[in-house]
């Protein structure tokens, strides 16, 4: 077992702002959610924080279809939100107070903020001041007499990190997390002071208070009941322990609404509060983080969307509507008319951009699995579905694609596929497998090549081209292939995660070394004879004709290659989410930008004989040391932008040893000392993993 034995430490990088040259957007479509972590209800308006896509505006005038009016998207992460007046204040993670007018619902204006020292976590409003539960930097209190102009009157640093906060008069509760809950006078708003605390044995995630009582979200602990009739001496007089993980919790009347994670919505009885008693539940699709209930309806901040739910039967809770986004939007393939996208929680997508100014969307299909990559041929899309292998969806109406045949890998996981006449090839974690769709209803294996971690794929003429551990380029001679047999290997100086082949040079995104260029003319010799070290963290690529077009992490970059040797970049658009994916349709670049579809005109850059500069920014797995190592080893990562992150410990069969690092991080340099004694000696996989699905491998070698 590999323990963590020290903390992160930080350096932050600045921001990137949006720029472009040579490229301008067209068009865009969708405003997919990052996560719904809370929700407040006004009117006939529920508000969303969705994590780093911002505040989402929903209407819920007609409870069985709610449907998204309005947008925001904040400067950090939207954790928690709580309205006042016409003006909506949002716990923005790093970013501190973010206030919003939303006045007009579709239109919402930034109307001020506050750059809190901590993570902004959670927020409560009364009168004219504004409570922020800031994290590591415990309670702020700022004064909103003018909402564009918050200030900080006073503060007081919790012991723990701060997540929510409730007041009740004179008195504010602060949820600490492992330090439970803290009662703090805040009679004095210049002068706050902690009077008395209670230690519950979770993890405190949410507070509510009611009368003489606080209800506490205590995680794996469930639901606890504190007296709090005299604030100086909280005291536990009855809990719930819930089945999954309680993450927030309402009071209406004698009812307790909980918000229990994997197990949904709980509904507990608290007319006696020494002996809550769960009087029903409805285990929503998601993660159910937030709840609120107005009247007889229930809204469920599901993570994935928001569920409205009738609890006029407390017994029975039953949903009468819900609006949900499609998720990530993973990659992108194009034909004349139509643009293809396939995304974490919708599957398949089909858009049509006869209009590349207005795309729409006029077809779905919801794969089983997670759909992470689409090619298209003739009237079929091949989808690599992750779990659950290879999905073959019949696309000759694009307004109802339908699955005619499918192929499971089993326990792997397909990433990338290709589609080359008859045959399909799909890059999955145990190798190269070779799928013959000559019948797409049927489709069958033909051939396997053996070899951990095949993450991306490309086709050309009678060889195969594939990632290995994103270290390792391996040509594949697929002239029979029944019998796939590699002939030649090139190893990257950096993890490259996609391939584009053109002619005699496959192009290659290395994520901290940009575009490589690598001669395979002939296929037993690949070499390396050009490249471009893009500023972002190149992740997709694609070529047509002199350009390569890339996606860069925070941008799209055309690169011109009529001189492989010295490839140049002549155009870019710094788009307003990650960049995971481009595909082609003449002039016009169809982006995946993890959160929406973006469509851009590059014909400016294709007239360009100046190259662009810009100073390089990256995402990367830096060397670990000392590499062979003893008992210890420091490794450490650099973060271009904020991300949700894991950093896991494989064996070279592919084997889970440990997780080390999972959870959202900020941008900059982090390191961290493993104590690794307990550990067998041989050769270990350190994988380092976004939230965009971006990875990065380096190999230790522990020493016994």
């Amino acid at each position: 077992m590999v323990v963590l034995a020290a903390a992160l430490l930080l350096l932050s990088d600045a921001a990137l702002g949006q720029d472009s040259s040579g490229v301008r957007k067209v068009g865009s479509l969708y405003h997919n959610w990052d996560e719904a972590d809370d929700v407040t209800v006004v009117g006939n308006y529920a508000y969303v924080a969705t994590g780093s896509t911002g505040l989402a505006i929903v209407d819920i005038s007609d409870s069985s279809a709610p449907r998204e009016v309005g947008f925001y998207d904040t400067r950090g992460n939207c954790r928690s939100v709580t309205m006042a007046g016409e003006f909506c204040f949002v716990a923005d993670g790093d970013s501190g107070l973010c206030v919003i007018d939303v006045s007009d619902p579709s239109a919402p204006q930034d109307a001020g903020y506050y750059p809190t020292p901590g993570y902004a976590s959670g927020v409560a409003v009364v009168g004219e001041l504004c409570y922020v539960a800031d994290g590591d930097s415990g309670l702020r209190v700022l004064d909103i007499s003018n909402p564009s102009t918050p200030r900080e009157v006073g503060f007081y640093i919790t012991p723990g990190f701060a997540r929510r906060v409730a007041v009740e008069g004179r008195f504010c509760y602060v949820a600490s997390m492992e330090n439970g809950l803290r009662v703090v006078n805040i009679r004095e708003p210049s002068a706050p002071r902690e009077v008395s605390s209670f230690n519950t044995p979770g993890h405190a995630y949410d507070i509510a208070v009611a009368g003489n009582y606080c209800y506490i979200a205590d995680y794996d602990r469930g639901m606890r009941v504190v007296e709090i009739s005299d604030p100086a001496e909280p005291r536990e007089v009855g809990f719930y322990d819930t089945p999954g993980s309680a993450n927030d919790v309402f009071i209406s009347g004698e009812l307790c609404y909980i918000s229990d994670w994997q197990s949904g919505l709980r509904v507990v009885s608290v007319s006696d509060p020494s002996e809550p008693t769960e009087v029903g539940f409805y285990d929503t699709p998601g993660y159910a983080a937030s709840v609120i209930v107005v009247e007889r309806l229930c809204y469920v901040a599901d993570y994935d969307g928001l569920r409205v739910l009738d609890v006029s039967d407390q017994s029975e809770p039953t949903e009468v509507g819900f609006y949900t986004t499609p998720g990530y939007i993973w990659n992108v393939a194009c034909d004349e008319d139509f643009c293809y996208i396939v995304t974490s929680n919708g599957g398949l997508r089909i858009i049509s951009i006869e209009d590349p100014s207005s795309p729409r969307e006029v077809g779905f299909y919801d794969t089983p699995g997670h759909a992470s990559d689409v090619a298209v041929a003739g009237e079929f899309c091949y989808v690599a579905d992750f779990d659950s292998g290879l999905r073959v969806v019949d696309i000759s109406d694009p307004s109802a694609p339908n699955e005619v045949g499918f192929y499971d890998t089993q326990v792997y996981a397909a990433h990338r596929v290709a589609v080359a006449g008859e045959y399909c090839y799909l890059a999955d974690d145990m190798g190269l497998f070779v799928v013959d769709v000559s019948d797409p209803s049927a489709p069958q294996e033909v051939g396997f090549y053996g070899t951990l971690w095949v993450y991306s794929v490309a086709v050309a003429g009678e060889f195969c081209y594939i990632m290995v551990g994103g270290t390792r380029l391996r040509v594949i001679d697929i002239s029979d292939p029944s019998e796939p047999r590699a002939v030649g290997t090139y190893e990257t100086p950096s993890n490259a995660w996609d391939i584009a082949v053109e002619g005699e040079f496959c192009y290659l995104a290395a994520t901290s070394g940009g575009l490589r260029v690598v001669d395979v003319s002939d296929p037993r010799d690949p070499w390396e004879v050009g490249f471009y070290d893009t500023p972002g963290g190149c992740r997709s690529i694609v070529v047509d004709g002199e350009f390569c077009y890339i996606a860069d992490h925070s941008a799209l970059r055309v690169v011109n290659i009529s001189d492989p040797t010295n490839p140049r970049e002549v155009g870019f658009y710094e788009t307003p989410g990650l960049c995971n994916s481009v595909a082609i349709v003449g002039q016009f670049c169809c982006a995946a930008e993890y959160f929406n579809l973006g469509i851009y005109d590059c014909s400016g850059a294709m007239g360009v004989s100046t190259a662009v500069s810009h100073q390089a920014s990256d995402f990367r797995l830096l060397a670990a040391y000392p590499n062979p190592f003893n008992s210890q080893v420091v490794s450490s990562y650099k973060l271009q932008v904020s991300s949700w992150v894991s950093l896991c410990l494989f064996n070279l069969r592919g084997q889970l040893v440990q997780t080390m690092v999972e959870g959202w991080q900020a941008a900059g340099e982090h390191r961290l000392l493993v104590n690794a004694s307990n550990l067998a000696a041989g050769e270990y996989l350190l994988v380092l993993t976004d939230g965009a699905r971006q990875r990065m491998v380096g190999r230790v070698v522990h020493l016994k």
